[in-house]
């Protein structure tokens, strides 16, 4: 068999079919608004002064890598939108590409592997989080690497030297995870739980999986922690390096700070809020009238009649709607089958969803930009898995129906002016800003 022809059956095109589109689909009005929306104004500064002198000039309240990332392209691009939006522009591409090749892993058919890129593509968190200089499409990027490498480590049983590998390279992407946000953290007890069932199976009882449990341990410990450090390394070796003590105190301040934070936003919520979607966070709002036409050039139209702008983090209802059903799925298949990579991607869900839903501290909906790409496999993997053929055309009709609510959700997710009646028709939802 040729080449080309294996890599069309392995549905290699799918994965980078899914990347290109969703990259092309993320630059349109990029720069649209060319001011900052929402924490832009933060991080774009702070990766200037990263750029500059190799640290942020105030105190830091996350890890420096989601913002050296933005600073790449700042440095390719200048501060304009474009250059601190560029570098997620890419990692949502990433994200698509990601899901596709998880999906196909995970035993689904290229045309199904790239519908759950497609609800990638067309998904409105994604999307605005793909589109702005905020941290968690960066989060979103690394945890889907750490998923798609335990994919990877347990399909290759008993490949016990590729499992390894695999589980090394997803700690090493929960690490960067975390090196950009805390929250990155929660997907190690998901990478440690798999090698531990992986060591009980491939391992003789007796002292030898005892020492191959102490080895994982130690692995799970060790390496995310030292991915973690190598995130601060360009500070320690500038002119802004930290003693030792500056470090941890460094490290205390950023834990009280966000231990003691108190949102006064209006749009912060409980994570219990991201099932029915009932507290998306408008990131960007603007009320347009007539006389702001030439006082917000480039922003408000020229209008006889007030417009309203909105840059809404909210799901697209329709990949959500399959999400959930997806997510149901696999609990059904843990019961009934035993499934383990139905718990695996439970797992991968609960731990980036139950945190917020438990913790007393407020969440945003763009924190879902974690949670939407594994409950997407999970539903492309409980399609793979259905029985009745009948079953498999869900995907494409999903795929189209997200597609026409993409296309009628798309001035919010892009901040386009929109008439009072227009708004109203796209707010879905009574408490929707």
């Amino acid at each position: 068999m040729s080449t080309k022809r294996r890599a069309w059956r392995d549905g290699r095109w799918a994965v980078w079919l899914a990347g290109l589109v969703t990259f092309a689909v993320r630059l349109p009005l990029l720069t649209r608004p060319r001011g900052y929306v929402f924490d832009e104004v933060f991080y774009a500064a702070d990766a200037v002064d990263l750029l500059q002198w190799g640290a942020e000039s105030g105190r830091a309240v996350h890890p420096p890598l989601g913002k050296w990332l933005i600073a790449g392209g700042i440095r390719v691009f200048g501060f304009t939108p474009t250059g601190w939006r560029i570098s997620s522009v890419l990692a949502g591409a990433v994200i698509a590409a990601l899901v596709v090749a998880t999906a196909r892993r995970l035993g689904a058919s290229p045309v199904l592997a790239l519908c759950a890129g497609l609800a990638i593509c067309l998904d409105g968190v994604m999307f605005v989080t793909s589109r702005l200089a905020l941290l968690d499409i960066f989060v979103a990027m690394f945890l889907a690497f750490a998923l798609w490498f335990v994919v990877v480590a347990w399909t290759s049983q008993p490949d016990r030297r590729r499992c390894r590998r695999a589980l090394l390279a997803a700690l090493v992407s929960a690490g960067l995870a975390t090196g950009v946000k805390w929250s990155g953290a929660w997907i190690v007890p998901v990478v440690a739980a798999v090698a531990v069932v992986l060591d009980w199976r491939q391992v003789a009882p007796g002292r030898a999986r005892w020492r191959a449990w102490g080895r994982t341990a130690a692995r799970v410990v060790l390496v995310p922690l030292v991915v973690y450090a190598a995130a601060w390394l360009p500070r320690e070796i500038g002119p802004a390096r930290l003693t030792p003590r500056g470090f941890w105190d460094d490290h205390v301040a950023i834990a009280r700070f966000h231990a003691d934070l108190v949102p006064k936003n209006v749009y912060a919520a409980s994570g219990t809020t991201w099932f029915l979607q009932t507290r998306p966070a408008a990131l960007y709002r603007l009320d347009c009238t007539p006389a702001m036409a030439r006082s917000v050039v480039g922003l408000c139209p020229h209008s006889s009649h007030p417009t309203e702008i909105r840059i809404l983090a909210v799901v697209n209802p329709v990949v959500w709607a399959a999400g959930m059903a997806g997510l149901a799925a696999l609990v059904v298949l843990i019961a009934w089958r035993r499934d383990g990579l139905a718990a695996v991607l439970v797992g991968a869900v609960g731990t980036q969803w139950l945190p917020w839903i438990i913790n007393s501290r407020a969440a945003y909906s763009f924190y879902e930009a974690a949670v939407v790409p594994p409950v997407v496999v999970g539903a492309a993997y409980a399609l793979s898995r259905a029985t009745r053929p009948a079953w498999k055309w869900l995907a494409p009709a999903v795929t189209v129906g997200a597609l026409a609510m993409f296309v009628f959700l798309y001035p919010i997710w892009t901040g386009l002016p929109l008439s009072h009646h227009a708004a109203e028709l796209r707010r879905l939802m009574g408490s929707w800003p």
